[in-house]
């Protein structure tokens, strides 16, 4: 069996799953993969394609390797991905519009890959990394000078609540993102 390109999903010894059935695979680089709450694989990068379909740069494929109808193509890489406890994903890279909303570098869609439209936090660079605290609270790395027009070189800790949606920023150390609606 020919291993797909870019994408494979391994065994416990190692060995490449025959029942992850991806043809061709990727056309170019993965850059980040994250497996959400139900089992589906978003994969994000540099390709254009996965398998025969057109995937700008993010795609979901279920564990057997059936990819999903869903389409949520950015317009730039997409280099980053992390997982919420909520099952939602945070998309970092070097984009301005996913799944047809603006959005500069960092975007939160659901699982099948809606862009959520109260999530708005604006980079004037792009966001090439992205780590969970335990916490929950999350930290962006890039090239960016500012966030929502507040003075952060490079590093930013973003805070994530189940409350009303806004976006505060209460002095010049603190970033804090509120959202509504439930958290399922």
């Amino acid at each position: 069996m020919a291993i797909p390109n870019r994408l494979a999903i391994l065994n416990d010894d190692g060995t490449t799953d025959a029942s992850f059935a991806l043809t061709y695979g990727l056309n170019a680089a993965g850059r980040a993969v994250q497996v959400d709450k139900d089992g589906q694989i978003i994969v994000a990068g540099e390709f254009t394609q996965i398998d025969d379909d057109v995937r700008m740069y993010l795609a979901a494929v279920a564990q057997d390797g059936t990819i999903s109808t869903n389409v949520a193509n950015a317009n730039g890489i997409v280099r980053a991905l992390i997982g919420q406890t909520d099952g939602k994903t945070l998309v970092a890279g070097a984009f301005t519009a996913i799944g047809g909303v603006n959005r500069s570098s960092l975007a939160r869609v659901d699982a099948a890959l809606a862009v959520e439209e109260a999530y708005t936090p604006t980079f004037n660079g792009p966001v090439g990394s992205l780590a969970q605290q335990e916490d929950g609270k999350t930290l962006a790395g890039g090239a960016f000078a500012t966030v929502s027009g507040v003075a952060r070189a490079n590093i930013v800790r973003l805070y994530n609540n189940d409350a009303p949606t806004s976006l505060t920023v209460e002095n010049v150390d603190l970033i804090q993102w509120l959202r509504g609606g439930s958290s399922q």
